[in-house]
C-alpha cells in the first residue's frame, strides 16, 4: 500500500513520462554525440532525484524534531519513575535473596547428610574389597572391624536396616575371602615344601653334574695337551722342511740370476754386434749407391739424360707443360742425333 505524499506530487508526476523517455534506452557512448545524450539523460534524472531528497529532509525535519521531543520527554519521565521503584526493588531483591541464601544452604546441608550416609554405606560396602591381596592375618582385623560397626548410629530404622544389611554383606564377603586365603596360605605350604624339595635334588643333581664336568675337563685338558705337544712337534719338524725348502729356493734363484745375467751381457755384446755389422753394410750400401750414382752419371747419354728428365717431370705432374712436350717431342723427332751426341 502506497500512502500519496503531496510534497512528492512533482517528481511523481514526472516520472511516467521519465520511464517513457528513458528506460531500456542504450546509448552508443563509444562516440561523442551518443556520450552527450547519456550524459544529458544522467543529468536530467539526477536532477529530480537531488530534488526528491532535499524535499524529503525539509518536510521530515519538523517530524525528527517531534520525535527527539518525545524521546526526551519519556527519558525525563521514566528517569522520575525509576527513582520511585528503585528503593523498593532493592528491598524486594535482597528479602529475595536472603530467602535463595537460606534454601541453598538448606540444600547443601542436606546434600553433605546424604553424602555422609552414602559414604558411610560405601565404607561398609569396600570392605571386603581390602581382603584382595590380604594375608589371613590382615582378613581378620577387617572381619573385627566390620563386626563392630554400629548399624543403630544411622538415623532412622530404615537406614539402619540397609546398614545392618549391608553389614551382614560384608562380613560374609570377607569371611568366604578368609577360607579362601586359607586354602591358598595351605596350597603355598604345600608347593613352597614341594618347592624346597626340588631345589634340594636339583642341587644335588647340580653336584653331580659339576664333579662330572671336572672329570670331563680334566679329561679334555689331558687330550688337548697330548693334542698340543703333537702339533708343536709336527710344527717344528716342518719348520726344519721349510727351512731346507727355503734355502733350496735361495740357492736356485741365486743360480737363476746369475744364468739371467750372463744371458742379459751376452745377448747385450751381441745386439752391439749386430748393431756394428748393420751400420758396416749400411755404410758400404751407401758408398755403393754413391759410386753407382757417380757413375751413371758419369756414363749418361744426353738421350738416357732427357727421357729420364721427361719421366720425372710426368711423374711430377709437370707432363702438360710445354717444356716437357717439347723434350718429348725432341727426343722422339731427333732420336739419330741424340744417339750419336750420347
Amino acid at each position: 500500500m502506497t500512502t500519496t505524499i503531496t510534497e512528492y506530487s512533482a517528481t511523481d508526476g514526472a516520472l511516467a513520462e521519465l520511464r517513457t523517455k528513458y528506460e531500456a534506452v542504450v546509448y552508443d557512448v563509444t562516440n561523442g554525440k551518443g556520450m552527450e545524450q547519456a550524459k544529458k539523460a544522467r543529468a536530467e534524472l539526477r536532477e529530480h532525484r537531488v530534488s526528491l531528497e532535499k524535499e524529503r529532509v525539509r518536510i521530515k525535519a519538523p517530524a525528527l524534531e517531534r520525535c527527539r521531543q518525545i524521546d526526551s520527554e519519556a527519558k525525563r519521565i521514566t528517569a522520575e519513575l525509576e527513582a520511585l521503584e528503585q528503593p523498593i526493588d532493592g528491598q524486594i531483591k535482597q528479602e529475595e535473596q536472603r530467602k535463595e541464601i537460606e534454601k541453598a544452604a538448606r540444600e547443601q546441608a542436606e546434600r553433605e547428610r546424604v553424602a555422609a550416609l552414602n559414604a558411610r554405606f560405601d565404607a561398609i560396602k569396600a570392605l571386603p574389597l581390602r581382603a584382595v591381596g590380604a594375608s589371613a592375618d590382615e582378613i581378620r582385623a577387617v572381619i573385627a572391624e566390620a563386626e563392630a560397626i554400629d548399624h543403630t548410629t544411622f538415623p532412622d530404622e530404615n537406614f539402619q536396616a540397609a546398614a545392618l544389611f549391608e553389614k551382614r554383606m560384608a562380613i560374609g564377603a570377607l569371611r568366604a575371602a578368609l577360607d579362601k586365603q586359607i586354602l591358598a596360605d595351605e596350597e603355598a605350604e604345600k608347593i613352597k615344601a614341594d618347592r624346597a624339595e626340588l631345589e634340594r635334588l636339583r642341587a644335588e643333581q647340580v653336584e653331580a653334574q659339576r664333579v662330572a664336568a671336572e672329570h670331563a675337563a680334566a679329561v679334555q685338558a689331558s687330550v688337548e695337551r697330548n693334542a698340543r705337544e703333537q702339533r708343536e712337534a709336527q710344527a717344528a719338524a716342518a719348520k726344519i722342511e721349510q727351512d731346507r725348502i727355503d734355502a733350496e729356493r735361495a740357492e736356485a734363484i741365486r743360480i737363476e740370476d746369475e744364468q739371467r745375467a750372463a744371458a742379459a751381457q751376452k745377448l747385450r755384446e751381441e745386439q752391439q754386434a749386430a748393431a756394428a755389422e748393420r751400420a758396416r753394410l749400411d755404410a758400404e750400401k751407401k758408398a755403393a749407391a754413391r759410386r753407382e750414382r757417380e757413375q751413371a752419371i758419369a756414363n749418361a747419354s744426353l738421350l738416357s739424360a732427357a727421357t729420364d728428365a721427361v719421366a720425372l717431370l710426368q711423374a711430377e705432374g709437370y707432363g702438360d707443360y710445354i717444356e716437357t712436350q717439347k723434350l718429348e717431342a725432341a727426343i722422339n723427332r731427333e732420336p739419330a742425333q741424340l744417339k750419336e751426341v750420347a
